[in-house]
């Protein structure tokens, strides 16, 4: 008999990165520290983390109301009103068991969900609060509400005491993004205290970005004017290079109050939900983008050092050092050319002059051939199979977007224009269709690529093939890549498609070659057999008219 294949285990892409930096990039790291190689190694936790989101803002801006509509309910210890509701941090992350702890309880329990955290003051510490939620999103990330920023004497005294700023500057730090809500009613960008805090998330770069929140209760004239002036002050204020990024919307479960200018609010608030949705993927890219750039690092560093250590037979004195710098101008195009580099990949000349002038570097450090071979290994063959393994974008519940006027609506037409706009004819066409018709063997890609549950993936299928023969024609092709790209903006699918969004019929569809049985394939052809009969006798007269003629001739 014969044995069975083992099963091949399959792990999540964060702790396949983790477990590969561990095995093959942190060991040269290693031999590098700490002469000649200052970055710490990174922990598996660091690597393997959920991404965390911090909503920061003035008070009364509807930061917990926003959290509460994303989380589709609302979390133990949240509190909405006019004024300042709260002075504490709330960290949320998923549970089965809705309830809330102190952050300091779960330190010394060594339950920390973000690693960050441990590395944050105590004073701040003790005012965070980790809050376990049965929320889907938090399947993939982790929260964080903020108290409202004050400005006022009262408000200010009563928190006296602790630095808040300071505490949320801390947080941004160590989240993967933060978003800064404005109220589009109350904005005053030259707020003394807004402005301070904006100026400390300076360092926090493209991480972090700004919501325009409670837009639709005003004119949408009165919104692009607000807009404006707030991108441009920001731009002033945040030394970016370029514009920063603002969202607009009005975040909460009702519906959006003027009608006139739905759509348009419709589509800014979709676009944040994009974002959302694309945080997971950046995040881990970001993550892999970092350990390649240390795996680049140590390679250039570990190639140069090695063949200094080949130069060296004696002690490092001033004498040999001096010497070692003058080397390098030969040793790095002999680097270059050997292993097939650009002087890009090596580390800049004036880093290794200066590292060899410190007199902590008493030997020159050297990485063995084997850990090498795992780091060249890596960068030329592992980094790839990552890429292609980073997490999709994240699927939210339709009940979380826009509810306006014309949310759900879409007809033919609407169809036929995004097709006609996207050239979907010629991606059909590209497909290589039998008789006019595509099988889902042909389209797996397609659905593939979307990203979204298959489950989903299943209903739009149905929904495209209204027929039920598991066969796409080109309207219903249209229709299936419409529905997918709707349904990946987070736009609601219907359960049953009405009169209005059908596709029109196409011609009735001929059977395949391959769909013959075994009995037509041994019926012969009888129509073909009388168009062959006929051909031959035609061939036969005009052989014979020939002959006629040179008969005659002669």
């Amino acid at each position: 008999m014969k044995k069975e294949a083992p099963l091949q285990k399959t792990m999540p892409m964060p702790d396949a990165l983790a477990m590969f930096y561990t095995a093959k990039i942190k060991p040269a790291e290693e031999q590098l520290l700490p002469t000649a190689y200052s970055r710490a190694p990174l922990t598996d936790r660091e690597i393997t983390c959920m991404p965390s989101v911090l909503f920061v803002g003035e008070y009364s801006t509807g930061k917990t109301t926003l959290i509460n509509h994303i989380l589709q309910t609302t979390y133990t210890g949240s509190k909405v009103g006019t004024g300042p509701t709260t002075a504490n941090f709330f960290i949320l992350v998923y549970g089965t068991a809705e309830h809330i702890i102190p952050a300091c309880r779960a330190a010394q329990e060594r339950a920390l969900p973000h690693p960050g955290l441990a590395k944050m003051r105590a004073e701040t510490l003790e005012r965070c609060f980790i809050v376990y939620c049965r929320s889907a999103l938090l399947r993939h990330m982790i929260v964080i509400d903020t108290p409202g920023i004050v400005s006022s004497w009262d408000e200010k005294t009563k928190r006296k005491g602790f630095d808040y700023i300071g505490g949320i500057v801390q947080l941004a730090k160590m989240s993967d993004a933060t978003v800064f809500v404005f109220d589009a009613k109350t904005l005053d960008i030259e707020n003394k205290d807004v402005k301070s805090t904006l100026k400390l998330l300076n360092p926090v770069g493209e991480r972090l970005v700004f919501l325009l929140n409670k837009a639709d209760d005003l004119p949408i004239s009165r919104v692009n004017d607000l807009l404006g002036d707030l991108v441009w002050s920001l731009s002033r204020l945040m030394e970016r290079e370029g514009a920063p990024n603002v969202f607009v919307g009005s975040f909460w479960s009702r519906p959006l109050r003027r009608p006139n200018s739905c759509v348009i609010f419709e589509q800014h608030m979709r676009a944040f939900f994009d974002y959302l949705r694309n945080i997971a993927h950046n995040v881990y890219s970001r993550r892999l983008d970092e350990i390649v750039a240390r795996a680049r690092e140590v390679r250039g560093l570990a190639l140069v050092f090695n063949s200094l250590a080949i130069e060296v037979t004696t002690k490092l004195t001033p004498k040999v050092r001096k010497k070692l710098r003058k080397e390098l101008r030969k040793i790095y195009p002999r680097l270059a050319k050997s292993n097939r580099l650009s002087f890009d990949d090596l580390p800049p000349v004036g880093k290794v002059k200066h590292l060899l002038r410190q007199a902590t570097m008493r030997s020159i450090p050297m990485v063995d051939s084997d850990t090498m071979d795992m780091v060249e290994q890596f960068v030329n063959v592992d980094l790839l199979k990552f890429k292609n393994a980073l997490p999709l974008r994240l699927h939210l519940d339709s009940a979380n977007e826009p509810k306006g006027k014309g949310a759900d609506n879409f007809d033919w037409a609407a169809v036929l224009s995004e097709a006609d706009k996207r050239d979907w004819k010629s991606e059909f066409t590209y497909l290589y269709p039998s008789y006019n018709y595509l099988d889902a063997f042909q389209l797996r890609h397609i659905l593939a690529r979307s990203g979204l549950p298959l489950e989903l993936q299943k209903k739009i299928w149905n929904l495209a093939d209204s027929d039920g023969d598991s066969l796409i024609n080109e309207n219903e092709f249209f229709l299936l890549k419409y529905l997918l790209n709707r349904a990946s903006k987070g736009k609601a699918i219907p359960d049953r498609l009405p009169k209005e969004c059908q596709p029109p019929p196409m011609k009735r569809k001929r059977p395949r070659r391959d769909d013959k049985g075994p009995a037509e394939e041994r019926r012969p052809d009888s129509s073909a057999d009388d168009g062959n009969a006929k051909q031959k006798k035609s061939k036969r007269a005009k052989k014979s008219k020939k002959k006629r003629s040179r008969v005659s001739l002669d």
